[in-house]
């Protein structure tokens, strides 16, 4: 079996010198395409690989660990899925809070929210690392930042889902962590989650009203409020024009004159 050779990667520009590709902190260490230990593997199968000596930091080295993937790009792409699902807690709450509605909550909790943004916002920029152009043996490698993606609010267009859900929070009162778990049943469709939400303000402000309604004339009428109820929701579901009041007036006329 042969030794074989890695080769290092140099970063074109200078503001990227000691940088980690995957992530962009401090690169301390090197992560080797394919990782050594699999070598052999890919030997065997006359598999290519990159055989690239990545600059990184310690933390994407161990998260990478084991991973097999032989191109430094799919072992980018992999490492920041690996990151935001490590980080999924603060990034949410990055994305979620305001450094000014911190002032409004208790000190251990105002505490634990602001170390939270913090290091949601390094962690977020770290997983939306595209990497940098770079040099391997005398060739020159390209790395184009990624392209953002559009996110279309009303008829307003956002570049990071924090402005989006700042937005709509502030234009709709709709609570961000409700907002997002809409998002994840609509798949990120913003306009179709804010339309949801006002359909479950408008289910909220009905069951209110028939609570209410119903627990009065079921006084007034010596009658058991759950069988009101019960009453009211089967007229209203037989006549969706007729209100609650008059569903109401129709029990007391068929069932209790």
């Amino acid at each position: 079996m042969q030794d074989v050779t890695y080769f290092k990667m140099n970063a074109l520009s200078s503001e990227h010198y000691h940088q980690c590709f995957y992530c962009g902190c401090l690169a301390t260490e090197l992560d080797y395409v394919p990782p050594k230990q699999y070598v052999k593997d890919y030997q065997l199968d006359q598999d290519d690989g990159d055989f690239y000596a990545v600059p990184s930091c310690l933390e994407c080295v161990s998260l990478l660990k084991k991973n097999h993937a032989a191109y430094v790009t799919l072992r980018r792409d992999k490492l920041k899925q690996l990151l935001a699902q490590k980080y999924q807690r603060a990034i949410h709450v990055y994305q979620v809070w305001q450094e000014d509605e911190i002032e409004e909550l208790d000190y251990h909790l105002a505490k634990s929210i602001a170390a939270g943004l913090i290091l949601g916002k390094e962690s977020l920029e770290r997983v939306e690392f595209s990497g940098f152009s770079y040099e391997v043996d005398g060739h020159k490698h390209h790395v184009l930042p990624e392209a953002k993606l559009a996110i279309k609010v009303d008829d307003r267009v956002f570049y990071t889902t924090k402005e989006a859900l700042d937005y709509a929070n502030k234009t709709y009162r709709i609570p961000k962590a409700t907002l997002i778990d809409l998002l994840e049943i609509y798949n990120d469709d913003y306009n179709q989650a804010i339309y949801r939400f006002g359909q479950m303000q408008l289910e909220k402000e009905h069951d209110k009203a028939l609570k209410k309604q119903c627990g009065d004339f079921a006084k007034q009428h010596k009658q058991n409020t759950k069988f009101v109820i019960r009453t009211v929701e089967y007229y209203l579901n037989e006549d969706e024009e007729m209100t609650i009041q008059q569903a109401l007036e129709k029990l007391l006329t068929e069932r209790l004159s």
